[in-house]
């Protein structure tokens, strides 16, 4: 598998603003369409307490662990640009400029960077050994690290999925959302500092029709509090891909399928779910999905694409606090956006073009999505997610390879400038396996990384990664 390697090479990204702003401007007056969703509290879902399943076995020697007694490291890598000594250690090491006993930035000692290496993987089979994938992550500060995704059941039944992991990775508890009906799965998770967590996805509600945009409230103990499950208003799939905390509201985006597929941003109401307003997108007659979104300073930046003639092509928009568009930009090459992270006033977004078949793409940029830098890894790929810190740069998750085939998961780690620092690549023990990184999230002198690997039963499995620096 090759290595990333980053280049210089630039796409051109053409802002499109509309003529008439009101044309494309959600009026929240008339934009509410909650009026069909469900919202109720926890002591009206049929869920449990989550149990626990026994603890992941680790070993010292090396750091790959599996519930099943068996590892998933039949051919990782990784490689680093960076120095080999302990970063803030007091110790001029190679390559190190200064180091001055400590990590902090901006003290006149920057040259030292952190250094990255595997703690510990993690490969969890569902309880029905179907095709379970883990979709998102978030660490508390105590380091309890909790993973969104969905298991695989007998006869097409797919449940919506958290799992708890304590910071050595062993398993703490694993929670399956109940469900009546047949399919479901968590795709995104905004952790608030009170312990409290938000988490999005999709539910089939009744038998036999589409899934709903579901948006699920837990407690900090993790209890289920509330749950707001929103359908199309045809009888069509809709789906929340991500989700983000303000100091006021929740927010979701994602789409409903339907001709056409309509994108939407939503703001929820942090009591209950209910929906206060909704966007849907600028131009609603155009084909368009949203797969994440950040908020950032006063602005909601959310990322995805346009279909057209059914081929995908990046979209990003910026919206202000009650859903007026302030400016959107797209290309005119094939591709995805697929995750935003603020930092500061900017943020960084992940996706992939196709001047390959897929390449991937990291993207920084102000507010108002004027670039502050691009960089494309010269290689067949894509990035899933991206999470970034002022202090410790950028980490990305996704895929080397062909994403149809023979894909290994990519795991990286990037400096303020997007200039790739350290990586990581994981293979599956399924040949031409679809293996993938989905998202990453930051934790105490660490990071963890999530998605899907192929298992010895030519399932797959979620797949867990833990990072630390130093």
């Amino acid at each position: 598998m090759p290595r990333l390697i980053l280049s210089s090479t630039l796409l051109t990204f053409v802002a499109a603003c509309p003529a008439d702003p009101a044309s494309t401007t959600a009026d929240p007056s008339t934009s509410d369409s909650s009026s069909d969703a469900t919202s109720t509290d926890g002591s009206d879902a049929t869920s449990e307490a989550p149990t626990s399943t026994g603890d992941a076995s680790t070993t010292e020697d090396d750091p790959t662990t599996s519930t099943t007694g068996t590892t998933d490291s039949t051919g990782d890598t990784s490689n680093t640009g960076m120095p080999a000594g302990g970063c803030g250690d007091g110790v001029l090491d190679d390559g190190e400029a200064c180091d001055d006993g400590n990590d902090a930035a901006e003290d006149g000692c920057e040259a030292c960077q952190p250094v990255a290496h595997v703690d510990w993987t993690v490969q969890l089979p569902g309880d029905a050994g179907g095709h379970d994938r883990a979709r998102d992550v978030a660490i508390t500060p105590d380091g309890t690290i909790l993973v969104v995704g969905y298991q695989d059941g007998t006869a097409g039944v797919r449940r919506p999925l958290i799992v708890a992991l304590a910071p050595d990775g062993s398993v703490l508890w694993k929670y399956v959302h109940p469900s009546e009906h047949d399919y479901g799965g968590y795709e995104s998770i905004a952790l608030a500092e009170d312990g409290t967590y938000y988490v999005a996805g999709y539910l089939t509600i009744d038998p036999g029709n589409a899934t709903s945009a579901a948006l699920h409230k837990f407690s900090a103990d993790h209890a289920l509090e509330w749950v707001h499950e929103q359908p199309a208003p045809t009888n069509s799939n809709a789906f929340a891909q991500g989700v983000a905390l303000a100091d006021d509201a929740v927010y979701t985006a994602g789409a409903e399928n339907g001709a056409p597929m309509q994108m939407f941003v939503r703001r929820h109401d942090l009591a209950t779910g209910a929906t206060t307003w909704a966007w849907n997108g600028s131009d609603p007659e155009a084909s368009a999905r949203a797969n994440g979104l950040a908020v950032a300073g006063d602005r909601l930046v959310v990322v995805g694409s346009w279909v057209i003639d059914g081929e995908d092509h990046p979209l990003a928009a910026a919206l202000d606090s009650q859903g007026n568009l302030i400016t959107h930009v797209t290309t005119n090459l094939k591709g995805e956006l697929t995750d935003v992270e603020a930092i500061g006033d900017e943020v960084v977004i992940s996706g992939w073009h196709v001047p390959l078949d897929s390449s991937p793409l990291l993207w920084r940029s102000d507010l108002d999505l004027n670039s502050v830098w691009k960089e494309f890894p010269e290689t067949d790929g894509q990035l899933h997610g991206v999470a970034a810190d002022p202090s410790r740069g950028l980490i990305v998750a996704g895929l080397v390879g062909h994403p149809d085939y023979d894909a290994d998961i990519h795991v990286g780690l990037h400096g303020d400038a997007g200039n790739q620092l350290w990586s990581s690549v994981a293979t599956g023990m399924t040949p031409d396996g679809d293996d993938r990184g989905e998202d990453v999230a930051f934790g105490p002198h660490s990071f963890v990384a999530v998605g899907g690997v192929g298992g010895p039963d030519g399932t797959y499995d979620l797949w867990i990664r833990r990072v630390l620096f130093g």
